[in-house]
């Protein structure tokens, strides 16, 4: 008698029937988006409240389960909830909690290099596993983001013995430094604190972070070799997810016109090294299985050399599911493996809630999945008797339908983090994806075969054409972002607002049967919305008198809004965009007075990112501050004025500022305010409202914004009535009017 065969193909479809009886015909959709969502609500509401949480939803599982008797949906929703909620607390209480006490201290530790170093703000980061600290030996293997001012000559695998000081994460809001960086692995940050007694000791044997390390740098010098400097810096950040080449305009065009998803390796830049590895199998005789397995090889190793991106494992889970069900000969649905992947993620890692391009790419592919069709429907409804122009048409509507889906899908997401969305973006999307899919198509032959020597004249054509796109696409992304298209933007209890509706119309469109009427319906409730909110927004930017105070640590950085113009009091600080983006935000177009406050590179880089972005009609500078050939051919034809001491000029039309102190302070008086700036140690002084960043102020004021994370003392000769801290905030707005201050924060 022969044994029976058991076929595993038929085990999974005997699972999957069984689910669908009970009910549950998308199993790991369902429990995927659940923990997935109770993830980032855990990180957003913390560790302590993560467990009341985990203990009252299997308590309300449990009931359920006993009424009804069978497996449904609700029970296995709130399993999934508690589950996440328990991993997020257990994570948080073993791995990110003991360590806690380091922060603001300094000690002597044992560590290993995982990674770096990574260039950012003229300092290098390093990613360490710290083994020991001397001063506190039951503390060790932890994770932390080490920053010097000069590079370590070290390599991954290699020990370093300092003297570290250290601190933890801004905390915050879902989507805050600390999540982003537990997310990543990173429980603490920390820096060199003496660079005496700073030991760098190689490994003895050559691990796998080396021996990867030395492949990446590899990768690197190919393409820094077949490119120009521009083009390579796109392309290493496309093809190995490598931003530190990428100059600050281009990150900030990108970002500006809502394209910075081709910069952030995904399901795009994966399924085209997929391509390749298929087209370059196929010329040889090789099964559908084995090929499909040597294709999901080269995915994997792909992933282990970009350091596993939650973007790029997103996409290459789903990948993967797809390659091994064509390999049982049958067909991934898409839904469940993209809660496939959210699931794996999410048990393997529970801090992944907090990282926001996880977020923004399962929103993306969810909207892609489920409204792309139906957005496509809609946009080919006037071709639909024109088969001969609906053929032709098809690539630009299919472009423009998968934007559209992305845009809406992540729309929840934008509103709460990035306070509004560029209405470029589906129009960039238009113009760059099919360039940029192209770039990657081009860019993966050309660097694989230029790796291989007797192979290197066949990579020329690819090497021509992924130039060509390069160049291409960097014109594109800067000329689309010169283009007068406002910023859509909306205030956060607008965004709340919003999602609430949102919420409804979802709740209203299920409760009718998804009838068309009802759907069309709560759809244009939800524009409608959209579009009071946004209304609103800018209608609060452009009229009357505001007030933007970054937070941009111990600097300034101060901007007055007046009726659709700007002039920008002081500028400095490590955020070099931060002045840029309330202009966007405020959908200011031109500059009418713009002062350099501060002689740092920090300052020069932020005043030539407005030069280049925005028209400047003035500029104010004081006679020893040094510009620099660049900022000064940028500079070229604008009127300057120039002063040592003091200076009074007119920042806009009937609005006199005065700066004394030798450019210290700034006065002015406006609807009723009288107004100062403090940017470095004055005399005394007497205002009603303060901006400074100046702990020990001598400035009398009624009010004043601390523009530090310290607190604010008082002097024998300054006194503040009311103080908050500009460090609380990511932007603080202050609306002058009638005499008063409107105060606005924004985390």
């Amino acid at each position: 008698m022969k044994p029976r065969t058991v076929r595993i193909s038929s085990i999974l479809n005997r699972f999957r029937c069984s689910l669908s009886e009970k009910g549950l015909p998308r199993f790991f959709a369902v429990t995927g988006f659940s923990v997935f969502a109770a993830l980032s609500t855990a990180a957003f509401l913390g560790e302590t409240v993560s467990i009341a949480a985990a203990v009252l939803t299997a308590g309300i599982a449990i009931l359920v389960m006993g009424i009804r008797r069978k497996v449904e949906l609700v029970p296995v929703i709130l399993l999934s909830v508690s589950l996440a909620f328990s991993l997020y607390a257990w994570a948080y209480h073993i791995q990110a909690e003991p360590f806690e006490v380091l922060d603001q201290t300094k000690a002597r530790i044992h560590a290993t290099v995982l990674e770096g170093p990574e260039e950012e703000n003229h300092k290098y980061y390093y990613k360490l596993k710290v083994t020991r600290v001397e001063e506190v030996p039951q503390l060790g293997n932890f994770t932390v983001r080490f920053s010097t001012n000069q590079a370590l000559f070290c390599q991954p695998g290699d020990e370093v013995e300092c003297l570290a000081g250290f601190y933890t994460f801004e905390e915050g809001g879902l989507y805050s430094a600390k999540n982003a960086r537990l997310a990543k692995g990173t429980v603490m940050g920390a820096y060199l604190a003496e660079y005496g007694g700073t030991f760098v000791i190689p490994a003895e044997t050559k691990s796998l972070l080396a021996i990867l390390w030395e492949v990446r740098r590899s990768l690197r010098r190919c393409v820094e070799g077949l490119f120009p400097q521009e083009e390579a810096s796109l392309v290493r950040a496309m093809l190995l997810g490598e931003k530190d080449g990428l100059s600050a305009d281009v990150e900030s065009d990108f970002r500006d016109i809502g394209a910075s998803h081709l910069l952030v390796i995904s399901g795009l830049h994966l399924s085209a090294l997929a391509a390749f590895f298929s087209l370059f199998l196929s010329l040889f005789r090789l099964g559908r299985r084995v090929k499909n397995l040597l294709t999901a090889a080269a995915v994997l190793l792909f992933l282990i050399l970009i350091g596993f991106p939650f973007s790029a494992v997103r996409s290459g889970i789903m990948l993967l599911l797809f390659l091994f069900a064509d390999c049982l000969g049958r067909e991934a649905d898409s839904l469940n493996s993209l809660g496939f992947a959210l699931l794996l993620i999410g048990v393997l890692n529970p801090f992944s809630g907090g990282d926001v391009g996880l977020a923004l790419s399962a929103l993306s592919t969810l909207g892609i999945l489920k409204l792309q069709s139906g957005i496509s429907r809609v946009i080919n409804r006037p071709f639909q008797n024109r088969r001969y122009l609906r053929r032709a048409a098809a690539p630009l509507t299919a472009s423009l339908s998968v934007s559209l889906a992305c845009v809406l899908a992540t729309l929840p997401v934008q509103l709460l983090v990035f306070d509004g969305f560029s209405l470029l973006s589906p129009l960039s999307s238009l113009l760059l994806v099919l360039p940029g899919t192209l770039l990657l198509y081009t860019a993966v032959p050309a660097v694989v075969l230029s790796l291989v020597p007797w192979l290197t004249p066949a990579a020329a054509p690819f090497r021509l054409c992924a130039g060509l796109l390069a160049q291409l696409l960097l014109r594109g992304a800067d000329g689309l972002g010169r283009l007068p298209v406002p910023f859509a933007a909306v205030s956060q209890w607008g965004a709340v607002v919003f999602l609430c509706f949102l919420g409804a119309a979802l709740a209203l469109c299920r409760l009718g049967g998804r009838r068309r009427t009802v759907c069309v319906s709560a759809a244009g409730m939800c524009v409608l919305v959209l579009c009071l909110a946004c209304g609103l927004e800018n209608r609060a930017l452009q009229s009357g008198t505001t007030l933007a105070v970054a937070d941009e640590g111990e600097a300034s950085c101060v901007v007055l809004l007046q009726d659709g113009k700007a002039a920008v009091l002081s500028l400095d600080g490590y955020n070099t965009g931060a002045a840029a983006s309330i202009l966007k935000r405020a959908n200011v177009r031109e500059i009418t007075s713009l002062r350099l406050s501060a002689d740092s590179w920090e300052a020069a880089e932020a005043a030539r990112r407005l030069l280049r972005k925005f028209s400047v009609k003035q500029v104010i500078r004081q006679e020893a501050l040094y510009l620099g050939k660049e900022l000064a051919g940028l500079m070229e034809g604008i009127p300057q004025t120039v002063f040592s001491e003091e200076l009074s000029y007119e920042a806009m039309e009937g609005l006199e500022v005065r700066l004394t102190e030798e450019g210290a302070l700034l006065t002015f008086s406006a609807e009723g305010v009288d107004t100062a700036v403090e940017t470095g140690k004055t005399e005394r002084g007497t205002c009603s409202l303060l901006l400074t960043n100046q702990v020990e102020s001598s400035v009398n004021s009624s009010f004043t914004v601390l523009q530090t994370d310290d607190i604010i003392e008082e002097t024998e000769s300054g006194r503040a009535r009311f103080c908050i801290s500009a460090g609380e905030s990511r932007i603080i707005w202050l609306r002058l009017k009638d005499g008063t201050a409107a105060i606005r924060r924004e985390d």
